[in-house]
């Protein structure tokens, strides 16, 4: 029997890549409040709304009753709302720090403590793989949004912080029970800005690879591979870690 990967937010930026990468080999659940046009008799979609957290409970619970066999959880979900790109020191209001915070950090954790109680109750030897950023691990650099339209966002940097360090909570309480929580810390992936239909601008690119040794951004790819290995019986001896895929940015 294949084993089941569940991935959370696997519409998107990363779990794109993700899900077409696994169904190579696996069957893969797709959980996002939006489907994208894929055709495999590998591949099942279940619509969630991350923002709605009353509702993520039932519905994590009902994927798990009626799946059989998933091995590994990925949750590379990014839910965000209008304000998001308002949420800088400058605006920033209690509203806004309520209403992302929510939305971004509580939503994610939430859904996150929710797998790993069903492979739990379930008696999964399996794996939880979250997604955080080189700003989980460091302050935002502000050089690199001069002459831009971009500022910084401190639920970013909040969010991602709370995300790596609930990874080292999470791997100290579950590892008893033969659950591995890792995550993946990506440097900037060239591509869109978040909360923002734009493009990122020749100015920040140039800003933001001056920092970058291997002067490249990283592509999907880069983030594919290691999310593979770690979901895989070959990494069965890591958990509690914090990958940093950045091109060495976090080096120097």
């Amino acid at each position: 029997m294949k084993k089941t990967i569940l991935i959370i937010g696997g519409s998107g930026l990363i779990g794109k890549p993700l899900v077409r990468a696994y169904l190579k080999d696996k069957k893969v659940i797709n959980l996002d409040i939006k489907n994208f046009k894929l055709i495999d008799k590998n591949y099942y979609y279940e619509k969630i709304d991350l923002n709605k957290l009353g509702t993520i409970k039932s519905k994590i619970d009902n994927i798990f009753k009626k799946y059989k066999n998933i091995n590994s959880v990925i949750n590379c979900s990014y839910p965000t709302g209008k304000s998001w790109g308002k949420c800088s020191f400058e605006k920033l209001n209690l509203n806004l720090l309520n209403k992302n915070l929510y939305s971004n950090l509580h939503s994610y954790i939430w859904s996150s403590c929710l797998v790993l109680q069903n492979m739990k109750r379930k008696k999964i030897s399996g794996s939880l793989i979250l997604f955080s950023s080189i700003y989980g691990m460091r302050g935002q650099d502000m050089s690199i949004y001069e002459n831009t339209e971009i500022k910084e966002n401190i639920i970013y940097a909040v969010s991602k912080g709370g995300i790596s360090n609930f990874v080292r909570e999470a791997a100290s309480y579950y590892g008893k029970y033969k659950i591995r929580v890792n995550a993946i810390c990506p440097g900037g992936i060239s591509g869109h800005v978040k909360g923002s239909k734009n493009s990122q601008s020749q100015v920040f690119k140039n800003n933001y690879l001056k920092r970058v040794p291997i002067k490249r951004f990283a592509n999907t790819n880069d983030i594919t591979a290691a999310t593979i290995f770690l979901s895989s019986d070959k990494a069965s001896y890591i958990t509690g870690i914090n990958l940093l895929i950045d091109g060495g940015w976090t080096s120097i």
